[in-house]
């Protein structure tokens, strides 16, 4: 909707209002389950996305020629006719060229879209900040950008606001300064340049271009990079466990209550607090639990581990805490980082290739009796 000085971002060197773009888009995206693997062994799926900024620009340039007008004539205003006050913040059903799904390198043209019922036509009138003399030939940027809500339907007249040493000049606005701009839709992502010329007996020559905003291209990774060190990855200590099948994950326990030795390291995001739980998958809630030492020197267990990301491995010990009954009891390891942001972030630290394909957690075994 159309704010302060009937434009949606004011650019007024006074103004206070932020002049942050806003910029939205809808894709529908369809996960393929058969997407390629990757040397990791991890599905990946890639899609070209977008975000088109939701308003039209215009911008005016003007050229006064070699037959200028009277010295003390100004130009200190201009006024568009026929802007729409309001337009959906996400595009309605939106046609573009090319398509979203091809590559759009030289801009992607609206051809069509839809705009709210209920808006009203305006006009927009606002001044340029360093008046123009029109009586020194010469090349001048107009006004700085200036946004609106996209508008359909219907053509728009611009209007240039002329002084004669102060004074409103009425009739030459009359004769030069008003033209209709033969655009029958301006649609979001939209740049209008309007250039503008002197010519003979005063008339002024408009030429129209209207094309989409120059694109602009950047590598974000909105992912959170959580990091495994190259020797950080899950290890075990030889001796320690009955027996341990990477293939699949499953490490069995040594006879109750001998524990197995092992490490891993998390190298990144430095500073970030890190957590390994055992979850219980079968048998006894607690049935296999880390093996601590307390500030004392106390051996006693816990559920979890907690640390904080400094570039080192840590070493971990986990045992059954009870003798086996008459089915086998299983618990997984798994790890979290949380992260400055406060999200929680799963962490895979199987990151050898010594691991099965797809494999994430690590499953400790108590055997039955």
């Amino acid at each position: 909707t159309m704010g302060v000085n009937n434009t949606v971002i004011d650019n007024s060197a006074t103004s206070q209002i932020g002049r942050y773009l806003p910029m939205s888009e809808v894709f529908d995206v369809f996960v393929d389950a058969n997407a390629a693997v990757d040397a990791n062994n991890d599905k990946y799926q890639s899609a070209d996305l977008f975000l088109t900024r939701s308003l039209i620009k215009f911008s005016f340039h003007l050229t006064v020629g070699n037959i200028p007008y009277k010295e003390g004539t100004m130009l200190d205003g201009i006024t568009i006719d026929g802007l729409a006050d309001e337009s959906y913040y996400l595009p309605r059903n939106t046609v573009y060229n090319p398509q979203k799904n091809q590559p759009g390198a030289g801009g992607r043209y609206i051809v069509s879209f839809v705009t709210p019922k209920d808006v009203e036509r305006k006009k927009v009138t606002f001044p340029i900040i360093n008046p123009i003399d029109m009586s020194v030939p010469g090349e001048y940027d107009i006004v700085q950008y200036r946004y609106f809500p996209e508008t359909s339907d219907g053509t728009y007249n611009v209007s240039l606001l002329f002084r004669d040493n102060g004074s409103i000049n009425d009739e030459l606005a009359e004769l030069v300064g008003n033209r209709p701009l033969e655009i029958s839709n301006i649609a979001r992502n939209t740049h209008v340049k309007v250039n503008i010329s002197t010519g003979e007996d005063g008339i002024l020559l408009y030429n129209v271009i209207v094309e989409p905003w120059t694109p602009q291209y950047h590598e974000i990774d909105f992912t959170h990079n959580v990091a495994i060190a190259d020797d950080g990855a899950l290890t075990f200590t030889e001796g320690t466990y009955a027996s341990l099948d990477k293939s699949i994950g499953r490490l069995v326990l040594n006879d109750y209550p001998q524990a197995v030795s092992g490490s891993f390291g998390i190298s990144q995001p430095l500073g970030c607090r890190w957590y390994a739980y055992l979850v219980t998958t079968s048998g006894e809630l607690g049935a296999i639990k880390f093996v601590t030492t307390d500030a004392d020197g106390n051996t006693t267990t816990s559920d979890y581990l907690t640390g904080i990301i400094d570039g080192k491995k840590t070493d971990f010990k986990v045992a059954a805490t009870m003798s086996a009954g008459n089915s086998p009891r299983t618990a997984i390891l798994q790890v979290m980082v949380t992260m400055a942001d406060g999200l929680s972030v799963p962490v895979n630290i199987l990151k050898s290739t010594e691991y099965g394909s797809g494999l994430e957690n690590i499953t400790f075994i108590q055997n039955q009796q």
